[in-house]
Parts: structure tokens; sequence; C-alpha cells
């Protein structure tokens, strides 16, 4: 009987488990992924100076105007933390300049979680191929923990439009492959507004997960303020309703959270080629869990 006991433990065990890892996994695609995150982001300061001075459009670098080293701790404490702990990571990215308008990005993040130690590591390529057109690749893969992908792949369309030379439209896809059976297909469409002193910007992610081929989606608002060479403040709120099909209960259960999530950055040039940044945030999953993060890195342009 205590055998039998300890068994139909284990098994519940095993089962709380792997349902903490498919709830964090229909958050993190929903996020859009750390790194491909942070790669995006930091295009959209390099190009804001640019495009919000109305250059010609033959004058806009696509590319990194320099080479970037950027490490970075972060920290996320997690609310119920009898479950699910606390998360740190260790990152860095590399962007490497080809020419004016190639530069190539090299990433990695060693990552520490309760489920296991992980490590995910990445490449891009940001292209300028047209005077109004530029593109962002970045593929993916993570090491055997199932919070992290086997195989991911994102590509972005960007074009310039508007008299003033100053919106960018983007189209967006991702396929995300993981280390279970689950598979994510999404697409997105986002538009951002450049002024000289702030750009704002909307984006909509639609996604279908399978197997089950269920749908959901989810919508990111961000506002920059600041310069590139001298500091940058940046809010985004995030909300949606990620959703999978959860293999690991009774009848093959459809999941849906309501989500939101409210990130503060900052980044501050401390000398010509170098400084910090910073960044806090929360996140919500529904009823699952609570998320606070603490992020703190050193740049240094080359």
């Amino acid at each position: 009987m205590q055998q039998k006991g300890e068994r139909e433990i284990g098994i519940v065990g095993v089962k709380a488990v792997a349902w903490m890892v498919l709830c964090t996994l229909g958050a993190e695609a929903y996020q859009g992924g750390t790194l491909y995150r942070n790669a995006v982001q930091t295009q959209r300061d390099v190009l804001a100076s640019q495009i919000s001075s109305q250059k010609s459009l033959e004058e806009i670098d696509f590319g990194f105007p320099n080479d970037r080293l950027e490490v970075d701790i972060s920290y996320d404490y997690l609310d119920p933390y009898s479950i699910y702990e606390d998360w740190t990571a260790l990152n860095f990215s590399y962007y490497d300049k080809i020419s004016n308008d190639l530069t190539l990005l090299y990433q990695g993040s060693a990552i520490t979680r309760v489920e296991g130690n992980g490590f995910l590591g990445a490449v891009g390529i940001y292209k300028g191929w047209r005077d109004r057109f530029y593109t962002f690749t970045q593929i993916s893969a993570g090491t055997d923990v199932e919070y992290l992908p086997a195989f991911r792949i994102d590509h972005e369309f960007n074009y310039i439009f508007g008299a003033n030379k100053n919106i960018v439209g983007l189209l967006g896809f991702t396929y995300i492959n993981q280390h279970d059976e689950h598979e994510d297909f999404i697409g997105s469409v986002g538009v951002t507004y450049y002024s000289e002193d702030y750009n704002i910007g909307y984006r909509v992610f639609f996604n279908q997960s399978d197997p089950g081929s269920v749908n959901s989606t989810s919508h990111i608002i961000s506002l920059g303020i600041g310069h590139e060479k001298d500091q940058w403040i940046y809010i985004d709120v995030a909300f949606g309703n990620p959703a999978y099909l959860s293999t690991v209960t009774p009848n093959y259960e459809t999941v849906r959270n309501d989500t939101a999530a409210v990130y503060l950055k900052y980044r501050k040039w401390l000398e010509e080629d170098s400084g910090f940044y910073a960044e806090t945030g929360f996140f919500n999953l529904g009823s699952e869990y609570d998320k606070y993060n603490f992020r703190l890195g050193y740049f240094q342009e080359l």
C-alpha cells in the first residue's frame, strides 16, 4: 500500500511539473521570446534617429553603426513561489556590423529554473534591401528542457512609408517547435510612428498552437522616449489570451489564460560608446502565476 501511494504521489508530481511547463510555454510564446524581443528593440533604437530626422531614404543605414557587445543578468520572481520558485539567466548579445546595410547578431542565454538548467542560442541577420524595405531574421534553439524551443525561426518584413518617411509597417512570421509534440505558428502585423523625441508602436500576434489547431491572439503597445547616444526610456504594455492543447491532462484539455504585462526599460550612455541598461516588469498569467522581472546589463560599442 505504501509503494502504491508513493507511485501515485510521483505520478501527480510529474503531471504537476508537466502542467507547469505547459503554462509557461504558452506565456513564453506570447511574449515573443526574450532574445528575439531584445533584438527587435535594439534595432528600433538604432533606426529611430535616422528615420525621425527625415533623412533621404538613400542615407538611412539599415545595419548598425558599430559593433556592439551587451551582457546582462536577469532575475524573475514567481508567485506562488512554492511551485515556480525563481528564474535567473545570464545573457549576451554581439552585433557584428558587416556593412552599412548588413549586421549579424549572435546571442546566448544560460538559464536556471526549477525544471532544470538550460541554454538558448540564436543567430540573426539585419538586412536593408531597397530604399524603404528592410528585414530581420533570427534562428534560435535550446537545450533539451521543455521550457526552451527545440527550434525557432522569426522573420520580419519592414517597410517605411508616409509623406515624412517616419512610419514603419511590419509583417512578421514565427515558427516554434517545442521539445514535446507542441508547435506554434505565429503571424503578426504592426506599425511604429517615429518623431524627433519619441516613437510609439502597436503589434498584434495571431497564434495557432498544434496539436489541436488552438487559436489565440496577443497585443503589445510600446512607447519610447529619448535619443541614441544619450538615453532611452521605454514603456511596454501587453495583453492577450495564449492557448494550447494540454496533452498531460485528461481528455486533452484546451488551456486558455488571459495575460497582462507591463515593462519599464531604461538605457543610458555613460560614455560615447558605452553605458548600462536596466529593465523591470510584471507579467500575469491568469490564475497560474505572477512574475516580477528585473534585468541589469552593460553595453560596449567596438
